[in-house]
């Protein structure tokens, strides 16, 4: 059985609870996740949290390590009202549906009365349930049960149920409220009191290794998780209630709290005035949301329509910047930090830029204030009626009187990151600007406010310096480090045109697209990377479970808003092999085999299907047919109009770059055919409230078997419930004596080899499929693991179908192996 997959979950569990020693907040908003866009250095003097700042780069502290001493308890010196909304933010913003809505309080009492972390609760509702969702299992449906517990004999259970074994629970509230009646009775228990009961002596002495080894009920060297264990504290903490909190509701004591050279603390807000014109106005009710949400403890937003620095505009304060100044110094005075955003409408009508810049800046010092005082420069597109001289001589005004005692925050290049420090007119950015070429789409003052925000809590000067401010730390951390420069006016352009720049054909490029158009286009090109359907898939990909927590975790350490289309596109040229930036996140890519598949396809119909059957997964491979006459039209429409129009064609063989020759694709007889591949991973079984995921390697090897050679109906499910039924399968695992038992059912022989490589290989060369049981190094696990033999090499090595994608060394249904496998425990051959 696969107990890879449980064990990678408790790590998941653990970041959590370390990460969330303090407050988790909503993901959703784009400076939610500017700011998760920090790591922890663990103390392990003072309840395990210190809060850090890093704004990217690699998301593992060096020095950072899981050792004894974590604190598993409840927390000493965290306030309690803002770990329960912590909690509640969390889960609704994640899970909107939950049955665990609007319970913080009773996890935060519970779980104090049990002495346990409370976010241990959550991590645990995350990792089985994807917080109380309703429809993953009837764990969570017929139970109120979100973390999997199972119930003896005499605990309350699912009635008239004894296929799943779930503690059952009369609503959500009383799986985590100990003083519900339900919980008072014998043998019964809210779910942080069950906790306690199980791992008193682990959360006690805070033994991260025996307590997971104990959660999983066997012994494995952990170091394998330990890198995943650190890298998801990223995505999972937000704010420290300690005294590095910048005032925001510290309760606790200092001790233990200051921050190193290494980790530079975040700049903190506090008070925050803004002065500007038309495009300050758009923003104004952004700005106030998400300065808050930053850290901000007040926030004032001064505005005029059309005016500048010397001349009133015809809406808001109907004052000049330089009155508007003067008319709110009294707030300015207690200010933390000035922004004004003043240049669009010129500096001024009536005198130099230079001097009416000075001005400001002397009627914001004249106040009294110590506050960090920003220019946010001028973004005007092509697309406007302005000259690019009117505009190039606004910006270097703007960044050529900083001496005045002011910092520069680049508006321009954040919308053109082509540009160079020369700022005229702009190439136009349809997804942030609107057609006049100047003010902004509902995107774009979101991203205003986005970069703004970055670039003042990145900012590591404490007095003003005069220098550019880059949003997102130093130029070793910048946003986004990429290789191209993505163009285009749609999505699907967009995508394209990223494909040509990496190498990939005009059909190639063509059936991604066509692809992404169905998944989140509406079969139309404009792309909507903004969707979250009704599962919670995000983006142009539809990214889900742990691919949707890779994909919120790079967008955090890049510093970019998750629904930033270019941000998208090249996470999806990570995860199949094509981007390398190491920033991304992982241990690498998540699908290396698609990008290499995708550039072998020869015509737009076999790159359609490799990117169905391996990348999006919408249908179980084999059975895409319906899926690929529905994305093959889009396609071709793509391909039309973007491609050449003919390009090398969709014939059966590709054109080779270096000579200009044709080569057949040669593929190993033994490997190809009609294999059908199941990952116990896929989201499609976890509605059936089996264990797939947790320990079906058994019965997704079997199903990969016999849908290849018998029937291609069966599935994981249908496998696992016939074991089931006849009690050869478990969340504990396989029993070897059901496999011949599946075979004959099916009709099919099984032939047990022992563990002689030798006649396994004989039998795959005469068209058998082996069922391999191991336990071990990759592709077997510690625990011990079940795998597919399909075919042989011509130099003899066994190519091997994993049914756990993350254990395979390359293509999971496709990956040659030296053989006897270290770990080999037992073969059988099936025909």
């Amino acid at each position: 059985m696969n107990r890879s997959i449980i064990k990678s979950a408790k790590y998941f569990l653990l970041t959590f609870v370390i990460g969330l020693s303090s407050v988790v907040s909503p993901l959703t908003s784009s400076v939610a996740a500017q700011e998760n866009n920090k790591r922890l250095q663990l103390d392990f003097s003072n309840n395990g949290i210190l809060y850090y700042d890093t704004c990217g780069g690699d998301p593992s502290p060096k020095g950072t390590d899981v050792r004894e001493g974590v604190d598993l308890e409840f927390p000493k010196n965290i306030d309690e009202d803002a770990m329960a909304k912590s909690i509640d933010d969390y889960i609704e913003s994640n899970t909107p549906d939950s049955i665990l809505l609007d319970t913080g309080k009773y996890i935060v009492a519970s779980s104090k009365k049990a002495n346990i972390s409370p976010f241990l609760v959550v991590a645990h509702a995350l990792v089985e349930s994807n917080l109380g969702k309703p429809g993953i299992s009837a764990f969570v449906d017929q139970a109120n049960n979100s973390f999997g517990r199972s119930a003896t004999d005499s605990q309350p259970k699912i009635p008239g149920n004894d296929r799943i074994n779930a503690y059952m629970w009369s609503s959500g509230k009383a799986s985590v409220d100990y003083t519900e009646p339900e919980n008072q009775l014998e043998n019964t228990s809210d779910f942080p009191a069950y906790l306690r009961q199980t791992y008193d002596e682990q959360i006690k002495t805070g033994n991260l290794d025996e307590y997971l080894k104990k959660y999983v009920d066997e012994s494995l060297a952990l170091t394998n998780y330990k890198d995943k264990f650190l890298k998801t504290i990223n995505i999972l903490a937000k704010a420290s209630k300690k005294s590095n909190d910048g005032g925001r509701g510290n309760s606790g004591d200092s001790s233990g709290s200051s921050t190193s050279e290494s980790s530079p603390q975040r700049r903190e807000l506090g008070k925050v005035y803004i002065v500007g014109d038309s495009l300050t106005e758009g923003a104004a009710s952004v700005y106030e949301e998400k300065m808050k949400s930053a850290g901000a403890s007040d926030v004032r937003v001064s505005f005029s329509q059309g005016g500048n620095l010397d001349s009133p505009g015809t809406t808001g304060t109907r004052r000049s910047g330089i009155d508007s100044i003067k008319a709110d110094s009294e707030y300015i005075k207690d200010a933390n930090t000035v922004v004004i955003a003043h240049g669009t409408n010129n500096l001024s009508h009536t005198r130099s830029g230079d001097d009416a810049i000075k001005d400001a800046i002397n009627a914001v010092k004249s106040s009294g204030t110590k506050a960090k005082i920003y220019w946010v420069d001028v973004a005007v597109t092509d697309k406007s009626s302005l000259g690019n001289d009117y505009v190039r001589n606004i910006n270097k005004a703007i960044h050529g009187n900083t001496n005045a005692g002011y910092s520069v925050i680049s508006w321009a290049k954040a919308v053109d990151a082509t540009v160079n420090d020369d700022i005229g007119l702009i190439k136009h950015n349809s997804e942030y600007v609107g057609g006049d070429g100047v003010h902004l789409t509902p995107k774009g003052y979101e991203k205003l406010v986005d970069t703004v925000i970055s670039a003042l809590v990145n900012d590591k000067e404490d007095s003003n310096t005069g220098k550019e401010v880059d949003a997102c730390c130093d130029e070793g951390n910048a946003p986004v480090s990429t290789s191209v420069n993505i163009t285009g006016e749609t999505g699907a352009e967009k995508v394209f045109n990223y494909f040509i720049s990496k190498g990939f054909t005009a059909e190639q490029a063509a059936a991604v697209a066509g692809n992404l158009m169905q998944e989140s286009g509406g079969g139309t090109e404009n792309l909507q990377p903004e969707v979250i359907n009704s599962i919670g898939a995000v983006g142009i990909a539809q990214w889900l479970f742990n691919r949707k927590n890779n994909f919120m975790e790079a967008a955090n350490r890049m510093g970019k808003p998750w629904q930033d289309i270019e941000f998208q596109i090249y996470f999806i040229g990570w995860e199949i092999g094509i981007e390398g930036d190491a920033k991304y996140g992982g241990s690498g890519p998540t699908h290396p085999h698609v990008g290499e598949e995708l550039k072998n396809a020869t015509s737009i119909d076999a790159a359609i299907k490799v990117w169905l059957e391996k990348y999006e997964i919408p249908c179980m491979p084999g059975s895409c047919q319906h899926e690929i006459q529905i994305r093959t039209p889009m396609a071709k429409q793509v391909f039309e109009k973007y491609g050449d129009g003919g390009g090398s064609g969709p014939g059966g063989t590709r054109k080779n770059a270096a000579d200009g020759t044709c080569e057949e694709k040669n593929e190993d007889k033994a490997a190809s055919g009609d294999f059908v591949y199941y990952s116990q991973n896929d989201t499609q079984w976890m509605s059936s409230g089996l264990p797939i995921a947790l320990a079906g390697c058994g019965p997704t090897s079997l199903a990969m078997i016999i849908a290849t050679k018998k029937d291609k109906n069966v599935t994981p499910v249908e496998a696992a419930t016939y074991l089931m039924g006849v009690g050869a399968w478990s969340s504990a695992g396989l029993v070897w004596s059901g496999i011949p038992l599946i075979a004959q059912k099916y009709g099919m022989k099984s032939n047990d080899l022992g563990v002689d490589w030798e006649k396994a290989k004989s039998e795959l060369r005469a068209g058998k499929m082996v069922l391999i049981s191991g336990a071990g190094p990759r592709p077997f696990t510690g625990g011990g693991h079940l795998i597919v033999g399909r075919g042989v090499t011509d130099d003899g090595k066994v190519i091997i179908a994993n049914p756990a994608p993350g254990l395979a060394a390359g293509a999971p249904e496709n990956t040659p192996y030296n053989v006897p496998l270290p770990g080999t425990m037992n073969l059988w051959s099936l025909e």
